[in-house]
């Protein structure tokens, strides 16, 4: 710790912790001289960094404390875990830098995980220059620890995977572009870390999203009309923009291909192609509620994706591929799917077990199958194993081809719904359709 201090080479907490474990893996490992064998061009340009001088420094201590010999080649690897690792805390990286550390190679895969990320779950990352970099400096130094199975536990696997599912799911992606570019295998802690940096990534998206437009239709003169814009401008200086006030006679000759919603003051019965929010002129607290649902693409109807038929009450089904099957026969019966389905669903499921804790299990297929995002829920009368959990409450997800308005809300409702014990023990004890729907729509 000394020497890294000293050097100020930045690791945190868990990154130390994992840098020990390495080193009492490596100790045993050269012991039993079964020695890591990098090829040349994998420790090209070590020599001469920082970090191999404090490696080597660090070695010379572990040596004569545990009476081994680390040869050169071990001695480069941990560098290359100290330059990775310090690369990740340096904000300030040149381009020349980062090619300099990550090859043409792994750029090469780097921008093909992010391709097949944004092709399957529609998350537009392929302009985060920042993600690019992140992804390229986490995985130089984690393909050459896979390689020689050296995995390092993520203490914060679990949350990870309950709280971020589109991350994570999005990590799964990435780690099938490595096992067929690299032919190396990928455990689910791996997965945890590259979902941290994707969710970071799409948090940078949201923060970076675009302000809303809309138009306001008022028929009460151009006084009460410029009232409600300066309103809303005041309100929401930073989230909205009013395009435009007119009446509604004028309705009919405004474009409305570059406006997000229509705030209006009586009511409009033709359709348009935009919501449209009926609001009192003196804004209520209703009113509010539904313009920031407009702003933060919330859905009133929170269970839009679930059809009554593909509700089904106390199932009597006693294992996790029994309880898949019986969905996906339902789905395939029903006409929304086909029999690549089902195969899509239980590859994805043996990659990570879909089981979140709290009685509730969220399988989905690998790639989208169904033209629209859709649900297929049951209710088990006795729970089963999934995984390291028990499950009760099961909902198999397809994520649409089209995409998926505010996908990441949708996402977000489910993990309330998994965090709200008491609302699964509702759901899992409704004896009607009914009933299930209004407390499926009552989550917060």
């Amino acid at each position: 710790m000394g020497e890294i201090q000293k050097n100020e080479i930045y690791l945190s907490d868990i990154e130390l912790n994992n840098l020990s474990i390495h080193f009492a893996i490596a100790c045993k490992r050269i012991r039993d001289e079964n020695y890591i064998l990098l090829p040349p061009e994998d420790f090209e340009g070590i020599y001469t960094k920082k970090e191999y001088k404090v490696a080597e420094k660090i070695v010379k201590k572990v040596e004569s404390s545990f009476d081994v010999c680390f040869p050169a080649q071990e001695i480069a690897y941990i560098a290359i875990h100290l330059l990775g690792m310090n690369k990740i805390a340096t904000t300030n990286l040149s381009q020349q830098e980062f090619e300099t550390f990550v090859d043409n190679e792994l750029r090469d895969i780097i921008n093909e995980i992010i391709m097949k990320i944004d092709e399957r779950l529609k998350l537009q990352l392929k302009n985060d220059k920042e993600l690019f970099i992140a992804l390229g400096l986490h995985l130089r130094p984690a393909i050459n620890r896979l390689r020689y199975g050296m995995n390092m536990r993520n203490p914060l696997f679990d949350e990870i995977k309950a709280k971020y599912p589109l991350a994570f799911d999005a990590a799964i992606l990435a780690s099938k572009v490595l096992k067929n570019r690299l032919e190396i295998e990928i455990d689910e802690h791996e997965i945890g870390y590259i979902a941290l940096h994707i969710k970071v990534a799409m948090y940078r998206q949201q923060m970076n999203q675009d302000v809303k437009r809309c138009i306001i239709v008022c028929a009460s003169g151009s006084g009460s009309a410029m009232l409600l814009k300066y309103k809303l401008q005041a309100k929401y200086f930073n989230q909205l923009i009013v395009v435009d006030t007119i009446d509604y006679y004028r309705l009919n000759q405004t474009t409305l291909e570059q406006i997000d919603f229509v705030i209006t003051t009586i009511p409009i019965e033709s359709k348009l192609p935009v919501p449209v929010i009926f609001v009192n002129t003196i804004l209520g607290t209703k009113d509010i509620e539904q313009i920031e649902d407009c702003l933060q693409d919330r859905d009133k109807d929170k269970v839009v994706y679930v059809k009554e038929e593909l509700i089904f009450l106390h199932q009597e089904l006693e294992t996790k591929e029994g309880t898949i099957q019986f969905l996906v026969n339902e789905l395939e019966s029903a006409g929304y799917v086909d029999d690549s389905f089902g195969k899509s669903v239980l590859e994805r499921e043996r990659l990570s077990p879909t089981s979140f804790g709290n009685l509730v299990a969220i399988p989905h297929p690998m790639s989208p199958h169904t033209d629209e995002t859709i649900w297929a829920i049951c209710t088990l009368k006795k729970p089963i194993n999934w995984g390291e959990n028990r499950v009760q409450f099961v909902c198999l997800l397809s994520l649409g081809k089209n995409k998926t308005p505010n996908i990441e809300g949708m996402y977000d409702y489910l993990i309330g719904m998994i965090d709200n014990e008491k609302k699964v023990k509702q759901l899992i004890n409704c004896e009607n359709k009914k009933e299930f729907l209004e407390i499926l729509n009552n989550i917060d």
